[in-house]
């Protein structure tokens, strides 16, 4: 009767370590081989490798990524994809690989920012007219409005243009852009200037060394002399 007590409980243990080996072999296991680190801003396709005993998914792919294949089961190379990035700033996901019973993965990405377009572009001026001759003394001639264009890419700042004996209106804007290319400011001979020409260029600087010339010209004369001078002997010679 002993002999027949200790070959069942022999037999239930065995059965007993038998199913927890099974259960032990069986055990969810999940890892990750590799790294895929920074993309490049042009685009570029990297893998990495999923280790596991069970079936796995991966989440959190942004729609710049396509991860392929993103489920699985067993051991598989899986493909990531970064489209071109576009943007200034660099951007990163994590993405994350899981499965059921295991501790998850996470694999972050990274991709480097697009770089800046090269800035060409200059600048442009539209011409004056001549502010013609005035005697002395004159009324101040009317200003006459300058247009400064900007052609190219790229953002253009300008400096505020300045000229002696005539006075220069504010740039109706400092920045020239792709949206607002153009910007203005008036020109006009000072008052009071002194008999003389006054004929030179207006230097508009810009960012980048641009630089536009604008020509201007005034000219002041004398006022007839209500009172000349006649000679001593004037009006005494013969008829």
């Amino acid at each position: 009767m002993k002999k027949v007590f200790f070959s069942i409980t022999a037999a239930l243990l065995c059965v007993a370590l038998g199913f927890y080996a099974c259960k032990k072999d069986k055990d969810p296991e999940l890892s990750v081989a590799g790294s895929l680190g920074t993309f490049v801003a042009a685009g570029e396709t990297k893998t990495f490798d999923v280790m596991s005993n069970v079936e796995w998914s991966i989440s959190g792919q942004p729609a710049w990524l396509t991860v392929t294949p993103p489920s699985g089961k067993g051991n598989v190379k899986v493909s990531v994809k970064a489209d071109p990035n576009t943007e200034a700033s660099p951007r990163n996901a994590t993405l994350t690989v899981a499965a059921k019973g295991a501790k998850s993965v996470p694999v972050p990405v990274s991709q480097a920012a697009a770089e800046a377009a090269a800035t060409t572009y200059t600048i442009s001026a539209s011409t004056l007219s001549s502010f013609g001759s005035l005697q002395t003394p004159y009324t101040q001639p009317a200003a006459q409005t300058v247009t400064v264009t900007r052609t190219g890419t790229g953002d253009v700042t300008l400096a505020q243009p300045s000229f002696a004996n005539y006075t220069i209106g504010t740039l109706s804007r400092t920045t020239l852009t792709a949206a607002n290319p153009a910007a203005t400011f008036t020109v006009r001979p000072n008052a009071g200037l002194a008999v003389g020409t006054y004929n030179g260029n207006i230097t508009v600087s810009g960012s980048g060394g641009a630089t536009a010339t604008v020509s201007a010209s005034f000219t002041v004369t004398a006022a007839p002399n209500p009172n000349p001078t006649l000679p001593e002997d004037f009006g005494t010679g013969d008829l």
